[in-house]
């Protein structure tokens, strides 16, 4: 959650520390990462 303050959702990184573009992502990823990234903003709202 923090993460995302400070640094953006480019901050989010995989399960392997490593981060990729969006350009080179599938449409997989892609899902995965905005999935990812409205569930932050909701537990952002609850706080």
């Amino acid at each position: 959650m923090l993460k995302t303050t400070t640094n953006g959702y480019i901050a989010l990184k995989d399960r392997f520390g490593w981060t990729k573009p969006i350009e080179k992502m599938t449409e997989v990823e892609r899902l995965r990462l905005k999935k990812r990234q409205l569930k932050i903003q909701i537990k952002e709202q609850e706080v």
